[in-house]
């Protein structure tokens, strides 16, 4: 997982809507100074590889406006992480050497058949709070703090991102 931090330099503070395509976020730049011994950007950090892509892809960042200040490795994944699906391997005729299968409409139906909401994996997360709660769907997950004023719509938000929140 790539942890990486954006600035504007120039700027101690900017707060503004990135858009690439037809996907935008909200960003938040802040702690920039200055002062006569030098000056640091305002600067964002996010590991949410589709943020990484919207920042990255948006016309600010390709015109110098946002700049890439720093990357890291960090151990472990992002649950957005894009993983590519493993293909089928049959063996050919003669049984020598294993081919790739095409996929037709038949086994796709049976794959989505075969997938149902109890199934698909949930993550746990501890929070202290409902407050904790709300900041991680919307630093993770974009969702609006104005959708997320109850404990039920918070615990809603996060079933319908793949997440269960344990109060501690």
């Amino acid at each position: 997982m790539k942890v990486k931090t954006y600035g504007i330099p120039g700027l101690s503070e900017w707060h503004g809507k990135v858009k690439a395509g037809s996907i935008a976020i909200n960003v938040s730049f802040t702690g920039g100074t200055a002062s006569p011994s030098g000056a640091q950007p305002a600067y964002f950090m996010t590991k949410d590889p589709i943020t990484q892509f919207v920042i990255e892809n948006s016309k600010e960042f390709k015109q110098g406006f946002i700049i890439l200040v720093m990357q890291q490795e960090a151990p472990g994944e992002h649950p957005r992480m894009a993983v590519p699906k493993p293909k089928k391997l049959s063996m050919d005729q003669q049984g020598n050497k294993p081919t790739s299968e095409q996929t037709d409409e038949r086994d796709v139906n049976e794959e989505v058949s075969t997938v149902s909401p109890e199934s698909a994996t949930v993550q746990k997360i501890e929070v202290p709070s409902l407050e904790d709660a709300k900041a991680y769907l919307v630093e993770n997950f974009g969702i609006s703090r104005t959708k997320l004023r109850s404990r039920k719509q918070i615990e809603e938000a996060g079933a319908a991102n793949g997440v269960e929140f344990v109060f501690e």
